[in-house]
């Protein structure tokens, strides 16, 4: 798997599975994307018993991490590269037009406006963190993995060294 994860890239990599048949392993070089979609491919991945790989010179970032760790055995290949950051929402249109939504209506005081705004943020921020712990215990993972990354900005990456990726189970 090469390139952006996006939505739909479950459906086509179902389409994958069933134009092949069983694939032992799959390589990863990306630079992540969509974070429900990854872990709907994790997921994926795992039901089919699948190995994932990140060869030398290829990089596993952002989101494309969860793809990885639904591998059933997970390798990287000396000079592969994985790293991480905070999820974030902050490119999902439906999400920042329903913060400009609020942001706008003039009929709510502007202090109720922000209170409203906090509790949103708080409320998915919880919600995805939580779902991301869910899917790594799932695969067998430490959620200490998010310790690394929580405080990573989306615009920056956190590349993890091997004793941090043995530590949290990542690669086994």
């Amino acid at each position: 798997m090469i390139g952006d994860i996006e939505q739909g890239d479950l459906v086509k990599f179902k389409r994958v599975l069933n134009r092949f048949g069983y694939i032992t392993h799959l390589q990863l070089n990306s630079p992540g994307g969509n974070l429900y979609e990854a872990i709907s491919i994790g997921r994926e991945i795992r039901r089919n018993k699948i190995a994932t790989i990140v060869s030398s010179k290829s990089e596993c970032l952002s989101a494309c991490p969860y793809i990885f760790i639904g591998g059933l055995f997970r390798t990287i290949e000396a000079g592969g590269k994985i790293g991480m950051h905070m999820a974030t929402l902050s490119q999902s249109e439906t999400f920042r037009q329903k913060v400009l939504d609020i942001l706008l209506d003039e009929s709510v005081d502007l202090q109720v406006r922000l209170s409203i705004l906090v509790s949103i943020f708080e409320q998915i921020g919880a919600q995805s963190l939580m779902d991301q712990v869910i899917y790594l215990l799932d695969m067998g993972v430490s959620p200490k993995l998010l310790d690394y990354v929580t405080g990573t900005p989306n615009f920056k990456i956190y590349y993890f060294n091997e004793a941090e990726l043995r530590i949290t189970n990542v690669i086994n």
